[in-house]
């Protein structure tokens, strides 16, 4: 992987940022605050690859390291949603390091997706995420 593309990240999870959520409301005109509502794909075999999909996007990330409580990822794959079954079966299983179950689809839409291949799926998961950022 090319070094040079991994970012670091901070992440605070709360219901409510008091204070800091309004300054950042206030300021939202002088710097880039975005909302947004997000799935997660989480698995019980690997926490070292972050899947999410926002705007019918997957996108996964591979974490690189660890250092004072930030996290540095590095891009590993994005696709557009339908996904190819050849993409699911070489890219995006892998990165949740599980079995494959059997995709009888040529393309699967972001619902048949979840419904299909993640509920049913003992180790993996779909969680729902609202970010400010």
């Amino acid at each position: 992987m090319d070094e040079t593309t991994a970012r670091y990240e901070f992440r605070v999870f709360a219901n409510d940022f008091g204070i800091a959520e309004g300054a950042m409301r206030r300021d939202a005109r002088m710097v880039r605050y975005r909302e947004s509502l997000e799935a997660y794909i989480v698995s019980a075999a690997n926490d070292e690859n972050n899947t999410k999909v926002r705007d019918a996007l997957m996108d996964i990330k591979v974490l690189v390291n660890r250092e004072r409580d930030l996290e540095q990822w590095n891009p590993r794959m994005k696709g557009e949603f339908p996904l190819s079954r050849e993409l699911i079966q070489d890219e995006v299983l892998p990165a949740f390091g599980v079995s494959m179950p059997e995709l009888n689809r040529s393309t699967y839409t972001f619902e048949q997706f979840i419904d299909e291949v993640i509920v049913p799926h003992p180790d993996l998961a779909a969680v729902n995420v609202y970010k400010q950022r």
